[in-house]
This record gives C-alpha cells, structure tokens and sequence, in this order.
C-alpha cells in the first residue's frame, strides 16, 4: 500500500538555509517538508503537483518577496551613496582645515623671519652705538693722558730746574763750608804760633780759662736741674708733688727734652684755657657728649687693616677740619687722651695693636699740626718715660713724691677715698709703660707725608735715655719696649749708626744693668741681651705690615 505524502512549504529565516546570497539574497529560502498522503486531507491540487515537482528544499521567490528584496538592495545603495557623500564632505572639510593652518603657520614663519629681522637691526644699531661711546671714551681718555703726561712733564721740568738751583746752591755752600775751613785752619795754626810764642803766660792763662770753664758748667748744671723741675707737668697731683718738692726728687733728664715737654705743656694749657667756657656751659652738653662719642667711636673702631686705618684715620681728620673755636679745641683734646687710653687698655695687652692706632694718630697730626703737641702732651704726662724723664729720690725723702712723679697709678683714688694713698705694684706699672713706649715708638716710625714728629725722634729718644737716665728695670723696660717696636725701621735708617747705639747700649747701659740688686731687672737684662744676640732688629716687628682687609674686620684688637 502506497502512502501518499503531503507536502508543506516552510520558510526559513534569510542566512539561516546555507546558500550562497545572491541578487536576490533579501528573498527568503523555502524548506519542503512532505507528509504521509493519509494526513493530506484529500487530493493535491494542480499548484500542489507543481511545487511537488520542483526540486526539494529549493524555493522560487514570490513577485513582492522580490520586489521587497529589490528595494531593499536599492535602499543599501542609496545609504552606500549617502555615507560616501557625508565621507567627502569631511575629507574636504578636513582639507579646509588643514588649508588654514597651513596659512596660519606661513604667516607666522613670516612673523617670526621679520622678528629675527628687525631684531638684528636694533642690535646691529646698539652695537653701533656703544662702538661709538667706547670712541669717544677712548678719545676723552686720551686727551686726558696727554694732558697729563704734559703736566707731568711740566713738573719734572720744574723738579729738575729746582735740582739744578739746589745742587748749584750746595756747591756754593760747599765752596764757602772750605773757605771756611781754610780761613778756621789758618786762624787755628795762628793761634798755636801765638801759643807757643807766649810760653809760661798762656799756659798760665789756659788754666784760668780752664777754671772758669769748670765754674761755668756747673752753674750750667744746677739751671738745667732747676729747668727740668719746672718743666714737669702742671697736669695731676702726683706731678705736681714732684715738681714741687725739688729737693725731695732728683730730676733725670736731658735740658732739650724738657724745654720740649714744656712746650707740648704750654700748648696743652692754651687748649684747656680755650674749652672753659664750653666745658662750663650746660647748654652745650648735649653737643660735648655728640663730640666723645664721635671721637671715642671712631678709635675703638681702629683695627689692623689699612682700608681701616685710612677710613678711620680720613674720618677724624674731616672731624676735626670741620669744626672750629672751642669746639675744635674741645675735639682735639678729647682725641688726644682717647688715643693715649687706648695705649694703655689695648696696646698694653697686645703691642701689634701700637701700629694701626699709631697710623691714626700720625694721619690726624699730620692734617692738623695742633694736635700733635697735644698728644705728646698727655702722653707725657701719662708715661714720663717717654719724655724721658726719671726721678730719683734723695735719701730719707717721701716715696710718694716718686710714685706721683712717675705716674704710678693711685689705686685709693679709684675706692671711696679712705686712707692714704695705695699705689700700683712696680709690675702693674712696668706693664702700662710698656704700653705707651710701643705706641710712641709706633708713632714716630709712622709712614705719613707732613708727620711733625717722625723717626729722627726715635734716636733722640734712644740717645737721651742712654745719655741721661740710670739704668733701672723701669727705664730698661721702656728701652726694650721701644726698641721691639723701632728697632727694625731705626736699622734701616741709619745702617751703621744704629748699629753703634747699640753698642752704646751693650757696653754701657747693660753693664749698669747687671749691677742693679733688683732681682727683677735681671729678667729685662735677659730681654735685652737676647735682642741684641738674635739681632731681632733684623725681624720686622709683628702688626707694623698691615693686610689690605680682612674678613674680620669687627676683630678688635
């Protein structure tokens, strides 16, 4: 028994059938599934034998399923189309784009090229302009060096025209200096023919003149004695004392150095006389302490440092040349015995610090040839050594009017006054002078054009102390303090004469010495035997070459 099947057309989804896509790709695929006959229903149709008869699994499309698939290829088309329009459009508008930045950036190069441009031209512009500045500075400067070298010129001629003058004015006094000598020389054989000639008269005569002579020269004696007892200082109770007990005290000291004390004494009591009535005037106080304070600044400011020293040393001198009258003379005075303290408190304690306050003070008394009298003044009266001057005590007379005379210090002047005096020990005392000595010595080796008391002093100073004074462990000490601090600017001047004041001083002086029952004078006999062993003259004394500058310049000394 046959079994009729029926067939039944089922779609299936596009893609879903595993065929190739063609033109007609949006059609759907057609499956046929074919059922047993029984189940058909009856007899197939004409259009169902057809279908039957196409291949199996293999579905024609229907007209509106092409029709669908057509349009639907046709709207792909369309939107292809369109995406490729809204595509180039953006392309050319990314072209616009770029179309202007690159436009941008042309006329920016050709910004910056004319930048570049105009910038080389002002510099080539100011180059021109400082070449030509540097022109005319060099012209200028030219025209000044030739003007100077004109002056210069001038003034050698000038130099060598008054050398001339000098050299023909020595030779004129060579010339007369012979005659001189010549005429002396005949006078001379003159007077020993007339000498001989004469025989037991003029030997006779000869020693009367001798007596006269002898009588002479002590009536000498006893004026420079009573001289230099007035010439002490009127300045103070304990020089007073001194100078007016002359019988109490012998005075030791050279005639010329007293009558030069005198006069620093003299001009000191002009000083003082001056500032009475400003010293008097209550008025006028405010302006006294603005004048100490000024001065008292400026020297402790004093370090060991040349751009120091000529700022401190330009400083005071502008100070004093800016005032005038009482005040001027209230200045002076008040720098004069700042500077002298300073000896004591600073140079005391180190003696390199004598050189730069020395160069201070020699700057000052050189600008103003008034102060100098009054430094020496009241360093006289503070150490009489430098004069120098010693007192030596008669037998059973008062120790105080040696202890004042010679400066020692009153320590009962310093308490509440009770008792009598207590002076310093002979150590203290020592110490102090040598503080003083080294800046005199100092002072008078001062390097500074226009110094009214320069080095000719020091040998002065040195041959009336060998001349004059006793050899004590004072006045040693003032000699080996002065010389350490003078020697090696003394050696250096006089060469071979120095060199004989040494010997002076080691065959005279240090034999003195030696016989001295001090125990204390044999340390400063060892000082100066080593000095002169050592010939430490040779040795430049430490603080006399001073630096430029130094990163301490706040460093006091």
């Amino acid at each position: 028994m046959s079994i009729d099947h029926a067939s039944y057309a089922c779609r299936a989804p596009s893609g879903l059938d595993g065929s190739d896509s063609g033109s007609d790709s949006g059609a759907e695929a057609s499956f046929s599934i074919i059922a047993p006959r029984a189940y058909s229903g009856g007899e197939s149709s004409e259009e169902e034998e057809v279908q039957s008869a196409a291949p199996r699994g293999v579905r024609t499309p229907t007209p509106p399923q092409r029709a669908a698939a057509e349009l639907a290829c046709f709207a792909r088309h369309r939107l292809h189309e369109a995406a490729q329009l809204a595509v180039s459009r953006f392309d050319a508008a990314l072209l616009e784009v770029d179309a202007e930045e690159a436009d941008k950036l042309a006329r920016l190069d050709d910004w910056m090229h004319d930048k570049k441009v105009r910038d080389a031209e002002r510099s080539a512009q100011r180059a021109e302009a400082v070449a030509g500045d540097r022109a005319a500075l060099a012209d200028r400067l030219d025209q000044l060096h030739r003007q100077k070298a004109q002056v210069l010129g001038a003034k050698a001629e000038a130099a060598a025209a008054k050398a001339a003058a000098a050299a023909a004015a020595a030779a004129a006094e060579e010339r007369a200096a012979a005659e001189a000598r010549e005429a002396e020389a005949r006078r001379h054989a003159e007077e020993q023919a007339q000498q001989a000639e004469e025989g037991r008269r003029a030997h006779e005569e000869q020693q009367a003149a001798q007596a006269a002579a002898a009588a002479a020269a002590a009536a000498q004696a006893s004026a420079q004695q009573a001289t230099s007892a007035a010439a002490a200082p009127q300045e103070g109770g304990g020089n007073n004392a001194a100078a007016s007990s002359g019988r109490a005290v012998v005075v030791r000291v050279a005639s010329a150095a007293a009558e030069a004390e005198k006069r620093c004494w003299a001009a000191m009591a002009t000083a003082q006389d001056a500032v009475k009535g400003f010293l008097a005037a209550e008025a006028q106080k405010r302006e006294r302490r603005q004048l100490d304070k000024f001065v008292k600044l400026n020297v402790q400011q004093i370090s060991g440092t040349q751009r120091q020293v000529s700022s401190k040393a330009q400083a005071l001198v502008q100070f004093l040349g800016g005032l005038a009258g009482e005040q001027r003379a209230y200045a002076c005075l008040q720098l004069a015995a700042t500077l002298v303290s300073q000896a004591e408190a600073q140079v005391a304690l180190r003696h390199a610090f004598a050189f730069p306050l020395a160069m201070v003070a020699a700057a000052v008394a050189a600008a103003h040839a008034d102060f100098a009298p009054l430094l020496l003044a009241r360093l006289y009266h503070a150490c009489p050594l430098a004069v120098p001057r010693y007192l030596s005590l008669r037998k059973g007379a008062d120790r105080a009017h040696f202890f004042g005379g010679m400066a020692y210090r009153d320590k009962a002047e310093a308490g509440d006054g009770a008792g009598g005096p207590a002076w310093e020990s002979t150590d203290e005392y020592v110490g102090r002078m040598q503080g003083y000595i080294a800046f005199y010595a100092a002072f008078l080796q001062a390097e500074q054009p226009g110094h009214p008391h320069g080095l000719e002093h020091a040998w002065t100073f040195c041959a009336r102390l060998l001349n004059h004074l006793p050899a004590n462990r004072s006045t040693a000490t003032a000699l080996d303090a002065f010389l350490k601090a003078a020697g090696y600017r003394m050696a250096a001047a006089y060469g071979r004469q120095f060199m004989k004041l040494l010997q002076v001083l080691d065959s005279a002086f240090m034999a003195d010495l030696s016989r001295q029952a001090d125990p204390d004078a044999k340390a400063v006999h060892s000082r100066l035997a080593t000095y002169l062993r050592s010939a430490a003259w040779r040795q430049e004394p430490e603080g006399r070459a001073l630096p430029q500058s130094d990163s301490s310049s706040y460093d006091r000394a």
